[in-house]
């Protein structure tokens, strides 16, 4: 599979060898697009001497299965090509995770996951896509991800030691397409506060009291506050 109007990596090669197994030098073959859009870089090559010829591909703007047929002129000797041209990203936009406030140092409930689409709305399978810290203090487990067979991508994000905005911005490769994630950290707070030494002394007047008055401070995951 590629994405419609691209050119696909590998060439198309073939190679001609005789009845006993070994490469033909100069032998031209033909390539011709026998179904399926697009255009070849040649459409003939003369083998070389390891009676190799090869072409490249680049697809059409329909999607749909292509067909490229390798001859020899005036020989029935042929193979096929066969691949597949799907249309490419045209959108991403965020599933979840977007807008969440976190605590410092804390990493956030939900992933920032993304879905990237063709222009029909269609899921886009096997896209790169990349996720940056753009502003604020954060760490991503995974800078980047290739999407599933449901167009989705992720990453999670553990906050610094700074409050304010975070931004992470999530973008498909190589296009301009991006989303950007806007969250929040924020510092943790005193949420209780509870005696722990020195209530209910009795004393005289000009006294110390015995014990010292003690308080004990959690924090909103019930740990101990210090400072």
């Amino acid at each position: 599979k590629d994405f419609v109007g691209t050119q696909r990596l590998e060439p198309l090669q073939v190679v001609v060898r005789n009845k006993r197994g070994r490469p033909v030098e100069g032998v031209v073959v033909a390539f011709a697009i026998e179904e399926g859009t697009g255009s070849l870089s040649v459409a003939q090559d003369t083998t070389s001497e390891t009676g190799q010829a090869q072409t490249r591909l680049r697809l059409g703007a329909t999607p749909g299965p292509i067909r490229v047929r390798a001859t020899i002129p005036d020989s029935a000797l042929s193979v096929d090509f066969t691949a597949t041209a799907v249309l490419g990203p045209a959108s991403i936009t965020a599933l979840q995770g977007d807008g969440q406030t976190g605590f410092l140092d804390v990493e956030l409930v939900e992933p920032l996951q993304v879905m990237v689409q063709d222009e029909r709305g269609q899921p886009v399978e096997d896209v790169v896509v990349t996720f940056t810290v753009e502003e604020g203090v954060a760490t991503l487990s995974v800078v980047q991800d290739t999407t599933s067979s449901t167009g989705r991508a992720q990453t999670r994000l553990r906050l610094g030691a700074t409050p304010g905005p975070v931004r992470v911005r999530a973008a498909v490769l190589n296009s301009a397409l991006v989303f950007d994630f806007r969250l929040s950290a924020r510092a943790l707070e005193p949420i209780s506060i509870r005696t722990a030494q020195g209530y209910g002394q009795t004393g005289l007047a000009g006294g110390t009291l015995l014990e010292p008055l003690e308080v004990v401070v959690r924090d909103n995951f019930f740990q101990l506050m210090a400072g």
